[in-house]
């Protein structure tokens, strides 16, 4: 049976391509294109909730994969697991609900030990019964609703970059900055020494994220809901939102160094030669050829090349990182929907929508959303394409830590909550970006 999701994102994606020939030739005759504009906006919203759909299907189905191997792995038996938690789990979490609730002061949880209670982390705010916007709707006799979840946007570089856990305060490695020299020689002919290939350091520090929320013991004590799995939730996301942020703009002081980080040095890519990406630690950058934008369609509407600028992109990078995993491009979602109308001077499309099991592709390679990145305007990079594994290293430092402080600030209970996290590139020639500009 066909899935309705891809069917509907067929669909779209040709009227998208039809609406879009039509408004382009339009422009080129010289005709009105309010209509078409009009029309287009419509299909485009169209074409990014049924994707926006699909990708959330995917990823709850990775989610649903992770949880079943995990089933698998605790009982052997996949069968035999689903649906239900073992006594185990089921006794951890009646013990850390008690523990978060009352910490040692209940009964039942003298004992338990916070470190073992996994934990996220608690979201910025604080909570207390007699205002209902800092929480106090969460007590009421009759909870039969549901806790409104607010969605944020961020750039999930976990899914392609390297990440090391580490037992120290820092990672250290070596790179290759360069390479062995040789040469051809006679059969009688002297063999003088050749260049020794030249190896850099690198030093990846971890540095703490924290959140240090409280609430009143009064709503621990009296909320008709698991306070357990929402306050670990939120902080989960605002971390994760936290340290996204970081890997991809962070200044390296106090926090992980970004890959886009305002103390980089960008330069064009045609001026870089091979053995200076790592030595200089440059980046180079491919220029849309135009001041504010990609580069116009040409009046006569002949040659709509909008996108050579991303197939020049493309191939600054070497083969061997095209050809290895975890290659993607990164772009934000707004810069997505534009890319999505670019094509090549043969007027093919450059963006094509995941069907099924794949993911949203540009010129077949996949889109990660990296909502941290510029958007599209002057001397913005606002479009990168890097082996993303080669390239960025993310370094664990153990995991999240959480410490009950029900003293501090009495009569509430305080979440101290840590995470030591960083990153860095480590590989400049691995990655490539895009600049809003004319060259």
């Amino acid at each position: 049976m066909p899935d309705p999701i891809v069917e509907e994102i067929k669909k779209s994606f040709e009227e998208f391509k039809a609406t879009n020939n039509a408004l382009i030739q339009a422009k080129a005759d010289g005709k009105a294109v309010g209509d078409l504009e009009a029309k287009l906006a419509k299909i485009e919203a169209g074409l990014t909730k049924v994707t926006d759909q699909q990708a959330e299907a995917l990823k709850s189905n990775e989610r649903l994969a992770k949880i079943e191997t995990a089933l698998k792995r605790v009982n052997g038996n996949l069968e035999q697991a689903a649906g239900a938690l073992t006594e185990a789990q089921q006794k951890h979490r009646e013990l850390s609900l008690k523990a978060m609730r009352y910490g040692d002061a209940g009964q039942d949880s003298r004992g338990v030990s916070m470190n073992d209670v996994k934990q996220a982390a608690i979201e910025a705010k604080a909570l207390s019964v007699n205002d209902d916007t800092g929480g106090g709707f969460m007590v009421h006799d009759d909870l039969s609703g549901r806790i409104v979840k607010r969605v944020f946007e961020t750039s999930d570089i976990r899914k392609y970059a390297a990440v090391q856990s580490i037992s120290s305060g820092a990672l250290e490695g070596m790179i290759d900055a360069d390479e062995a020299s040789s040469g051809w020689v006679g059969e009688t002919a002297a063999r003088p020494a050749t260049a020794t290939p030249k190896i850099n350091k690198y030093r990846i520090p971890v540095f703490t994220v924290y959140a240090n929320p409280y609430c009143s013991q009064d709503l621990l004590d009296d909320a008709e809901f698991n306070p357990e799995t929402w306050l670990a939730g939120q902080v989960a996301d605002r971390l994760m939102r936290q340290e996204n942020l970081a890997f991809v703009s962070g200044n390296g002081v106090n926090k992980p160094h970004g890959f886009l980080a305002s103390d980089r040095t960008i330069v064009a890519d045609s001026g870089i030669t091979d053995d200076s990406f790592m030595s200089g630690k440059k980046i180079g950058y491919v220029p849309t050829g135009a001041a504010a934008d990609f580069a116009p369609v040409p009046a006569t509407g002949a040659d709509p090349a909008q996108g050579d600028s991303l197939i020049q992109l493309m191939y600054a990078l070497k083969t061997q990182y095209r050809n290895m995993p975890g290659t993607a491009w990164g772009m934000a979602r707004a810069t997505i929907g534009r890319v999505r109308r670019l094509r090549d001077s043969l007027g093919n499309y450059l963006w094509a929508p995941g069907l099924g099991a794949a993911p949203q592709t540009l010129l077949e390679f996949p889109i990660a959303e990296f909502n941290d990145m510029a958007a599209i305007g002057a001397n913005a990079y606002p479009v990168a394409f890097a082996n993303w594994t080669a390239a960025y290293q993310i370094v664990d430092r153990k995991g999240i830590r959480i410490l009950r402080d029900p003293y501090t600030n009495k009569p509430n209970v305080q979440f101290y909550t840590t995470k030591r996290v960083g990153g860095d590139l480590i590989n400049f020639e691995a990655i490539k970006v895009l600049k809003v500009a004319t060259s």
